[in-house]
């Protein structure tokens, strides 16, 4: 007799469990050679895992920082003018009989530039001397007639008047005579003539330019709120594009009490020796003033700053490692800025690598 089918199917079921079992491990040590049966094992009976090895240290570039005087200063544009400058014309009307061909030269002063025609204060002059001998004759007689009681008061009066006038003319027409020779009021340079020999010339046409150009005026506008530091005898340095690389100096010798109402900016002078006239009038310049100095600043340069927003850090070198440090910086000159608050003198800052460091970072120094 067979045993009922309820009594046979926990034999079927241990049977199938343990064929798919088997068959599991078969599969597993097929596709994977490197297994081993203790990879079942629970973890606490694992072999204990590596320990994470430590990041390589970065390499950076770093300087220290110094301490030194900075310069405070401040920018403007400006031009230079001639430090006197005159149009030279005559006070008289008359004809150009001669001019100077110095041109673009160098004058000096009292040298003749031009000279017009004489002839009419000539004529005037012989007309008002032969006048004067006239009225002092007349003159002389009204006074002999009034000795004899045979002339009038009145007689010598006007003799006495006409011979005044007569002696105005004549000084009159000796000084126009005079005007009529142009000459240079001061050494400088000349400019290009403006007239020809036989023009006719009124009053006040111009015939040259002339320039003293061996000292020049530099004249720029700085807005009010530098007008505190600046003050004649301020150095001021100058430089401009007709000479590249090239840099010049000179000292304000005035500022303007009276600002732009509009602009709210101060015009100032500064003047500059020119010898030889290299630097000529009219040229724009940069000119850089003065204005105060800062002793003991400390400075570090300008690649070791990090920017996070609106506040600035600086990476400094501690036991070979680095930690990110607050700082305040003020002026900048020349690739260095100043800071003001958070750094000492002497502190090793990153100045190249930053961008891969963290802080506490360890750091490798790289030789320049």
């Amino acid at each position: 007799m067979q045993p009922p089918a309820r009594s046979r199917l926990p034999r079927l079921i241990a049977v199938g469990v343990l064929a798919l079992l088997g068959g599991g491990l078969y599969l597993l040590r097929d596709h994977m050679p490197d297994w081993r049966p203790g990879d079942l094992l629970p973890a606490s009976n694992a072999a204990p895992a590596r320990p994470a090895a430590s990041p390589p240290a970065v390499p950076v570039y770093v300087a220290t920082a110094q301490s030194e005087t900075l310069i405070r200063r401040t920018r403007a544009v400006g031009t230079l003018t001639a430090s006197d400058r005159v149009t030279i014309s005559p006070e008289i009307a008359g004809r150009v009989v001669s001019i100077s061909d110095k041109e673009g030269a160098t004058v000096r002063e009292g040298d003749l530039l031009a000279e017009l025609d004489t002839a009419i204060y000539r004529a005037q002059i012989a007309d008002a001397t032969a006048k004067k001998v006239l009225w002092e004759a007349n003159a002389e007689r009204a006074r002999s007639l009034m000795a004899k009681g045979a002339g009038t008061p009145k007689a010598l009066d006007e003799a006495i008047a006409e011979l005044s006038m007569a002696e105005a003319a004549l000084n009159l027409a000796n000084a126009n005579l005079a005007k009529t020779r142009i000459t240079a009021p001061f050494g400088g340079d000349l400019g290009l003539r403006q007239v020809s020999i036989g023009e006719y010339l009124s009053p006040g046409q111009a015939i040259f330019t002339l320039s003293r150009i061996d000292l020049l005026n530099v004249d720029f506008t700085l807005p009010q709120t530098e007008l505190a530091i600046i003050r004649p005898g301020t150095p001021v340095g100058i430089r401009t594009d007709a000479f590249p690389g090239e840099s010049f100096t000179g000292a304000i010798v005035a500022v303007d009490p009276n600002l732009d109402p509009t602009s709210r900016a101060v015009s100032i002078r500064a003047t500059i020796d020119n010898p030889g006239g290299r630097l000529k009038p009219g040229l724009f310049i940069e000119v850089d003033i003065e204005a105060s100095q800062i002793a003991d600043a400390v400075t570090v340069p300008e690649e070791a700053l990090v920017a996070r927003g609106d506040r600035v850090f600086v990476y400094v070198v501690t036991d070979g490692r680095a930690d990110l440090v607050q700082v305040e910086t003020g002026l900048r000159e020349s690739g260095k800025v100043q800071i003001v608050s958070g750094l000492a003198a002497g502190a090793v800052v990153v100045t190249d690598g930053q961008i891969k460091l963290r802080p506490g970072a360890e750091i490798k120094i790289v030789e320049p």
